[in-house]
């Protein structure tokens, strides 16, 4: 029995070491493809026209930039082939932080230097419109932003049919589109039944039919998202149709230059929905996409080198505009992108740079964790800050200052709410489960 006994606890030892040394060599081939999960994101603008008094706030974003290249060491993760379920391995160097590990399932966990990423976006919008003298130059990137990171996060789903991916869209956007319409409509009838007018002829129905350029005050953002919605539904539509990345490429160029023609043209046309802006933001939604199909932001070389190129444009940039070499704006929500080819490069290349300031800021704890959580309320925060902002100042003044925080902070704290909240978690989220929260070392994330 003993002999026996000891007989079989060889042959499991044997056993476990072979297990081990096919685990070792299955990492080993994997090896190579180690290069590939970091990411880093994006580019999106609002509006912006005036000059600029001076290039010093630009200037030390793009120098820390600059700083931040040496840093970008790469991290990434094997596919998980040849290692046992629920694994999880990394690899990073000395100096790297953007964390990776294989995700166990679509949707399993979410990347926080993205969600630091949308935190700068989002601050950057609700500065842009705090009244401050240098707002408008967040209209330079802030919207464009956006659309990239979501052509970022954009996956193909070409087994679903094009119409069900529309509808699951739909109940992402549009459902909570259409809650928030309502939910900021309430307390503008109050103020008007308050300040004794009639309630109905205190808003502009017909607007909030349209919507698109028609809304405006506390509606002045909701652009926003049918525009998203349209680019998704476009995009999606391309890569199902036309397979040849060049065809893509020739009519997403296409739809480049109509846009720009509309723009100098045309500016004061309107169609519903803003879907005309779709022309020029699905641009920044295709190299969203293409910057991680390529991995241009995961691979230490190709990294350095689009962090490098993207700050030296915008230094080169915010120089030549500070002493009115160039002249530039960009206002999406009202076709005002009618400078060809920086109205391209100048979103995209600080979108790249605050990519590279979002991977600094995940370096400590406090900063990562205060944008991170802004960065997952941002839809809240977008909807509801400029209602915010009408209702607090019938009381009282505010500094630009004062205007950020509480258009930040009472949006956040309503989205700690309903995002725990199921009923409100699919009106305000479009959500049906509750969100994932963020990460270091998880991928995958939804917007």
């Amino acid at each position: 029995m003993f002999l026996a006994g000891k007989h079989n606890s060889s042959r499991f030892f044997l056993a476990r070491k072979r297990t081990a040394k096919e685990a070792g060599r299955a990492w080993a081939e994997n090896a190579g493809k180690i290069r590939g999960l970091i990411i880093a994101p994006s580019g999106r603008t609002i509006s912006g026209e005036s000059r600029l008094a001076g290039s010093g706030i630009l200037a030390g974003i793009f120098s820390a930039a600059l700083r931040a290249g040496a840093l970008f060491e790469g991290l990434a993760l094997p596919d998980s082939g040849g290692l046992p379920a629920g694994w999880r391995t990394r690899t990073m160097s000395v100096r790297g932080v953007w964390m990776q590990a294989n995700a166990q399932g679509p949707g399993s966990g979410r990347l926080e230097w993205l969600d630091v990423l949308k935190g700068l976006g989002i601050v950057a919008v609700v500065w842009g419109h705090s009244g401050s003298p240098y707002g408008y130059l967040m209209f330079f990137f802030h919207m464009p932003l956006f659309f990239w990171i979501s052509g970022y996060l954009y996956k193909p789903r070409t087994g679903r049919p094009w119409l069900a991916h529309l509808a699951g869209k739909a109940r992402h956007l549009l459902v909570p589109y259409l809650f928030y319409l309502g939910l900021v409509t309430l307390p503008l009838l109050a103020l008007a039944v308050r300040a004794g007018r009639p309630a109905l002829a205190a808003i502009d129905w017909p607007a909030l039919v349209w919507g698109g350029s028609r809304l405006s005050g506390a509606y002045g953002t909701f652009w926003f998202v049918t525009c998203l919605f349209t680019v998704q539904a476009v995009y999606d539509l391309l890569q199902r149709r036309l397979r040849q990345g060049w065809l893509q490429g020739v009519v997403l160029a296409g739809f480049y230059l109509l846009a720009y023609w509309e723009s100098r043209y045309h500016e004061g046309v309107f169609v519903p929905w803003n879907a005309d802006v779709a022309l020029y933001a699905i641009g920044f939604y295709a190299l969203g996409h293409l910057f991680r199909a390529k991995q241009w932001l995961e691979r230490p070389r190709s990294r350095k080198l689009v962090l490098l190129a993207a700050s030296v444009y915008a230094l080169v940039f915010s120089a030549a505009y500070a002493f009115h070499y160039v002249d530039f704006g960009l206002d999406l929500k009202h076709r005002q992108y009618y400078y060809l080819g920086t109205n391209l490069l100048t979103p995209l290349a600080l979108t790249i740079v605050l990519a590279g300031l979002s991977e600094l800021a995940c370096r400590w704890r406090p900063v990562r964790l205060i944008l991170s959580s802004l960065g997952q309320a941002s839809m809240a925060v977008m909807y509801l800050h400029l209602g915010i902002g009408i209702v607090l100042r019938r009381y009282m003044t505010l500094t630009p200052l004062e205007f950020l925080l509480a258009g930040i902070l009472l949006p956040w704290l309503w989205h700690q709410v309903s995002s725990r909240v199921p009923p409100l978690r699919l009106l305000a989220l479009g959500q049906r489960r509750e969100p994932v929260r963020a990460v270091r070392d998880k991928s995958g994330l939804n917007f």
